[in-house]
C-alpha cells in the first residue's frame, strides 16, 4: 500500500459517518441489481423449462409436410434439430365424447420423442413400430380404458368429408354422415405406456393422440408433422420460412419459446418490453449514480485542502485522481460483496412466499427458485462497479484540476459578487434575521446548495418516475385481464327468501346481493355514441357510413337487483332514490364502462372506453322477437333493410333446415323481417357497478331495482358473494343449500377466485416486485438526501462558529437552517416534479403501443413526494445540527476542515 492509499484509508477512517454512508449506498445498489439479474435468471429459467415441458423444445412447427420438405431442413445447416411425426391413421374407437370419436396413430422419430411434451404417467416409451403409447384423456374424457400390456387391434383409415376432402387433427369431426373414415389397413399394437394429454392436440381435434416409434419416415406419401429448432431465430427466422417455402404449410411459431430467442409476436408489445427495461435501467443506474456520485463530490469538497496539500509536495494529478479512485475500490470492496450478498438474500426470501403464484400462471409442474449463476453474480457485481467508477470519474476530474494555492485558500466555495444581496423588509418580517442571513449564505454559496438541491429533485424524480413506471406496468396487466366485481356466485332455481338469509349471515360471507337477469338488443343512435366507443369501433372497423347514419347494436343485460342492495348503491353513487325506486317503470342505471382487445397483424392493443355519452336519456330497444308460423328465430343484426337503410333485422330459418353459412360466417338461407323499437329510459350513467351486477359480461349494463322485475322472468335468481375464504365459503354453501333441497353441483355455484387465480396471481407477482422496486429506489434517495444534507451542514461548522462568535444563538441556527430547509424543497419540487411528469409522459406514451389509455398523474405519489421531501429533509437537519452540539463550534474556527 503506497503513501496515497495510506492518506485515503485514513481519511476515510477519520469520516466514518461519510464513508458508512457511501457504503451503503454501494451496497443498496449491489442489491438491487442482483436482485434484478437474479430475478430475471431465476424467472427466465423456470420459464423457459415450463415452456419446453408444456409445448416442446422447437421455434416452428410445420404440419402436413412431404418428407422432402423433411430431408431439406434436416440438410439446412441452420437447423438444429428436426422431430417428425408421421400420420398413420385414425381409427374408430367405443369413446364416449361424441366430438372425439377416433383414436389418430401417428409414428415419431426419436428426436420427436426427445424435444416434444410426451410424459410418461406409466410403463415406457415405444421401441418399434408394434409397440403404442396411449394418452391419458382417453380414459378421463373418453371412458375408454387401456392398460399397459394390452393388445391394440386397430382398423385404420382416411378421413374423408362428402365431398371427399381429406380431413386432418385441425379439423374437427363433422358429424355422423358428413364425414366417412375410408379404411387403409388393419395394425396390431402392444400398449407400452400411458401418456399426458399432449399439448400439441388440439381441443378440437377428433382423435386421442396415440404414439409408436419409426426409426425410418421414408414414405413420400404420408404427412408430417415437423417441429424444428434452428439457430439464431430473431436473424434467420423469416429467410428460413421462405428458403424452404413453409408458409404453403400454414407454418406456426412458438411463440413462447421465441420470446427467449428475443423474438415477440406483437410488435407493439417489443417495443414496450424493451421501452420499460430502458426505463427500469436509467431508473437504477441513474437512483445509484446519483447517490454514489453525491457522496465521492462531497468527498473531494472535504479533501480539497488535503489534495492542495499534496499537490504542493509533489503530487501529479494524476496521483491525485487515482486517490479518489482508491477511494472508491476501498467502498465498493466492502459494499458490494455485501449488497449481492443482500439482493440475492431478498429475492430468496421474495420468491420463498411467493413462489407459488407463479404455478397457475403458466400451470408448470416446477417451482420457481432462486436460480443463481456465476455469470448473473459476476454481472450484477460488474454493472455495480461500473455504476462507482462512472460516479466517481467527475469528482475524480474536479479533484486533479484544483491548483494548490486556489485548494489551500479554499476560495472557490464562496462566490464573490461586486452587488450587494438586499432583501426586502416583509421578507425580514417573516424570517427574522436568520431567515435574511441563510438567504445570503444561498446566494453567496451557491455551489454548496447546489448539489444537495439536485440530489434532493433527482430523488423526487426518480421516486414519481418509479411510481409511474409500476402505475402504468400495472395498468398495461390489469386492463388485458378479465376481473369482475364479486368471487363466488351461486345461481338459485326459486327465489328462498329464508335460504338467501342464512347464506347472507355464512361466517365466511363478507358481502351477498342477489339479482335476476335477461338479455334485450338495443341500438345506440350516432349522436349518443361516447367518442371512446366512436374511437374504437373505428379501429375495430366497425364504424362504418352506415353506423353513422342509423347507430350500432348491443347485446345488453339488464339487471334486476335487490331492492336494499339497489338502494344503497344508489346513495353511494348519489343519485336520487325516489327516481329509481317510486316508480312503476323506472328509468335505468348503466353502467357505463368496457374493454376489449383487438389484435391486427403483429399487433395488440386493449381499449377502455364508454357506451354512451353523458347526457343521453333514451336508447332503443329491440321488441321481443315475434313468431312467425313454419320458421325458427336464428338470431338477428344490422343490415341495409328494403328501404335502403341501416336497420335492426330479425332473420329465420325454416323449420326443419339447418343454418348454412358461408366462409366469412354469414348466415346463407335466412329470412329477413325489420325489427320493431321501443324507447327506454336512461336516468344516469356509472362507472361503477354494484355486488350482484357482475362487470365481466362485455357489454352494455342497465340496473333495475328488483320490484321492477316482469313477471316472466319466474323466480330465479343469482347470488353474488364476496368473501376472503373462497373454498371455505363454497363448503359451508354446499351443505346449507343441500338442506334447503336445492342443487349445490359445479352447474350452479361458480368460484371465480378459483378460476381466476392466474390473473389474480400475476396481479399479486406484478405488485410484489412493483413495491420492491419503490422501496428499494426510495431507500436510495432518502440515503442520498440524508448523505448530501448531513454532509453539507458538517462542512459548515466553522461558518456556525463564526455566526455564534457574532451572538447567534442555537435557536438562530436552527431558524437559519429552517428556512434553508423551505428553501432546500421548494427549489427541488420545482425542478423535480416538472421533470418527473415528462418521465410520466413518455412512458403513457410506451403505454399506447398497446392499451388505449388516458394520461393519469400519480397524484397520490406526488403527495407522498412533497410530504416526504420537507419531511426527510427536516429530520436530517435536525439530526446533523445535534451532531453539531456535541461539538465546540468555536474549536471549529481553529480548525481548517471536519
Amino acid at each position: 500500500m503506497n503513501v496515497f492509499q495510506k492518506v485515503t484509508f485514513k481519511t476515510m477512517k477519520e469520516n466514518r459517518m461519510r464513508t458508512g454512508v457511501t457504503i451503503v449506498g454501494v451496497l443498496l445498489s449491489a442489491a438491487l441489481f442482483t436482485a434484478l439479474v437474479s430475478f430475471c435468471t431465476s424467472l427466465f429459467s423456470y420459464m423457459e423449462k415450463t415452456y419446453i415441458y408444456r409445448d416442446g423444445n422447437y421455434y416452428l412447427h410445420v404440419p402436413n409436410a412431404g418428407s422432402d420438405v423433411l430431408e431439406e431442413c434436416k440438410q439446412d445447416d441452420e437447423t438444429v434439430y428436426a422431430a417428425a411425426a408421421r400420420y398413420v391413421g385414425y381409427a374408430f374407437i367405443d369413446s364416449e365424447n361424441e366430438y372425439k370419436p377416433y383414436l389418430y396413430v401417428a409414428a415419431a422419430d426419436q428426436t420427436f420423442f426427445d424435444i416434444m411434451p410426451v410424459h410418461l404417467v406409466s410403463g415406457r416409451m415405444p421401441e418399434n413400430d408394434g409397440e403404442i403409447l396411449i394418452p391419458e384423456h382417453l380414459n378421463y374424457n373418453g371412458n375408454v380404458v387401456y392398460k399397459n400390456g394390452d393388445t391394440l387391434s386397430l382398423k385404420l383409415g382416411d378421413r374423408k368429408s362428402v365431398l371427399g376432402e381429406k380431413l386432418t387433427q385441425d379439423d374437427a369431426w363433422y358429424g355422423d354422415g358428413k364425414e366417412n373414415l375410408e379404411k387403409t389397413g388393419n395394425k396390431t399394437y402392444q400398449v407400452v405406456g400411458i401418456y399426458e394429454r399432449p399439448e400439441f392436440e388440439g381441443y378440437t381435434a377428433p382423435g386421442y393422440t396415440a404414439l409408436t416409434y419409426s426409426q425410418q419416415l421414408v414414405s413420400k406419401t404420408d404427412g408430417y408433422d415437423l417441429y424444428l429448432n434452428i439457430k439464431n431465430p430473431g436473424k434467420l427466422m423469416d429467410a428460413y420460412i421462405e428458403r424452404h417455402q413453409l408458409a404453403d404449410y400454414s407454418v406456426e411459431q412458438n411463440w413462447n419459446l421465441l420470446m427467449f430467442a428475443g423474438v415477440i409476436k406483437f410488435s407493439n408489445w417489443s417495443v414496450i418490453i424493451y421501452g420499460f427495461a430502458v426505463i427500469f435501467g436509467i431508473l437504477v443506474l441513474t437512483g445509484s449514480i446519483s447517490l454514489i456520485y453525491s457522496a465521492f463530490s462531497i468527498s473531494v469538497s472535504e479533501r480539497t485542502k488535503q489534495f492542495g496539500l499534496l499537490s504542493s509536495i509533489g503530487a501529479t494529478k494524476r496521483q491525485i485522481k487515482q486517490s479518489v479512485f482508491w477511494e472508491a475500490g476501498f467502498v465498493s470492496l466492502a459494499g458490494i460483496p455485501l449488497g449481492i450478498c443482500l439482493g440475492l438474500a431478498g429475492m430468496g426470501i421474495t420468491f420463498h412466499f411467493i413462489g407459488d403464484k407463479f404455478h397457475s400462471l403458466l400451470e408448470s409442474p416446477y417451482d420457481v427458485t432462486l436460480h443463481v449463476s456465476l455469470i448473473s453474480i459476476l454481472l450484477a457485481a460488474g454493472i455495480t462497479l461500473c455504476t462507482v467508477f462512472i460516479s466517481v470519474w467527475i469528482p475524480a476530474r474536479r479533484a486533479a484540476r484544483v491548483t494548490a494555492i486556489e485548494a489551500i485558500r479554499q476560495q472557490n466555495d464562496i462566490t464573490n459578487q461586486n452587488k450587494s444581496v438586499k432583501t426586502s423588509r416583509l421578507f425580514l418580517k417573516v424570517f427574522g434575521l436568520e431567515g435574511m442571513l441563510g438567504r445570503k449564505y444561498f446566494i453567496r454559496s451557491r455551489k454548496k446548495y447546489r448539489t444537495t438541491i439536485a440530489s434532493l429533485a433527482l430523488s423526487i424524480i426518480l421516486f414519481l418516475s418509479v411510481s409511474s413506471f409500476t402505475m402504468y406496468l400495472r395498468s398495461v396487466v390489469s386492463v388485458s385481464v378479465v376481473t369482475s366485481n364479486y368471487d363466488l356466485w351461486y345461481q338459485m332455481p326459486e327465489y328462498q327468501q329464508e335460504t338467501l338469509n342464512v347464506l347472507s349471515n355464512l361466517s365466511e360471507t363478507k358481502e351477498m346481493a342477489y339479482s335476476s337477469s335477461d338479455i334485450c338488443d338495443i341500438v345506440i343512435l350516432p349522436d349518443d355514441l361516447a367518442e371512446s366507443q366512436v374511437k374504437f369501433q373505428q379501429a375495430a372497423g366497425g364504424f362504418t357510413d352506415d353506423v353513422k347514419d342509423s347507430g350500432l347494436a348491443f347485446t345488453a343485460y339488464k339487471f334486476y337487483l335487490e331492492d336494499t342492495a339497489y338502494e344503497a348503491f344508489l346513495k353511494e353513487q348519489g343519485l336520487e332514490t325516489k327516481k329509481y325506486l317510486n316508480s312503476d317503470n323506472p328509468p335505468a342505471v348503466v353502467y357505463n364502462t368496457g374493454k376489449q382487445t383487438l389484435w391486427e397483424n403483429d399487433s395488440r392493443i386493449t381499449y377502455q372506453f364508454e357506451y354512451f355519452k353523458q347526457d343521453v336519456t333514451s336508447v332503443l330497444k329491440v321488441k321481443a322477437v315475434p313468431e312467425k308460423k313454419g320458421y325458427n328465430n336464428v338470431g338477428g343484426g344490422m343490415e341495409i333493410g328494403e328501404d335502403g337503410t341501416w336497420q335492426y333485422m330479425y332473420y329465420y330459418v325454416r323449420e326443419g333446415e339447418q343454418e348454412e353459412y358461408d366462409q366469412q360466417g354469414n348466415l346463407l338461407n335466412e329470412v329477413k323481417i325489420p325489427a320493431e323499437y321501443e324507447k327506454v329510459q336512461i336516468g344516469d350513467l356509472v362507472s361503477e357497478a354494484p355486488l350482484g351486477v357482475p362487470t365481466d359480461r362485455g357489454t352494455v349494463l342497465m340496473i333495475y331495482p328488483y320490484s321492477a322485475a316482469p313477471r316472466e322472468l319466474g323466480g330465479s335468481v343469482t347470488c353474488y358473494f364476496k368473501t376472503d375464504n373462497h373454498e371455505t365459503l363454497t363448503a359451508e354453501m354446499k351443505k346449507v343449500l343441500s338442506n334447503a333441497g336445492l342443487p349445490s353441483g359445479d352447474l350452479n355455484i361458480y368460484d371465480r377466485v378459483a378460476d381466476d387465480e392466474t390473473n389474480q396471481n400475476l396481479l399479486i407477482i406484478i405488485n410484489v416486485f412493483s413495491y420492491g422496486f419503490i422501496i428499494m429506489i426510495s431507500l436510495i434517495a432518502v440515503a442520498n438526501v440524508f448523505h448530501t444534507l448531513s454532509t453539507n451542514i458538517a462542512l459548515r461548522k466553522r461558518d456556525f462558529a463564526m455566526l455564534a462568535s457574532i451572538g447567534i444563538t442555537k435557536k438562530g441556527i436552527r431558524n437559519m437552517l429552517r428556512y434553508e430547509c423551505i428553501l432546500y424543497g421548494v427549489r427541488s419540487l420545482i425542478f423535480g416534479i416538472p421533470i418527473a411528469f415528462l418521465g410520466t409522459l413518455c412512458m403513457y406514451v410506451l403505454v399506447l403501443q398497446a392499451v388505449d389509455a388516458y394520461f393519469v398523474i400519480p397524484g397520490k405519489s406526488v403527495l407522498i413526494a412533497v410530504i416526504s421531501v420537507f419531511v426527510i429533509v427536516f429530520l436530517t437537519a435536525r439530526f446533523a445540527v445535534k451532531r453539531l452540539q456535541k461539538e465546540n463550534l468555536i474549536d471549529a474556527l481553529k480548525a481548517e476542515n471536519i
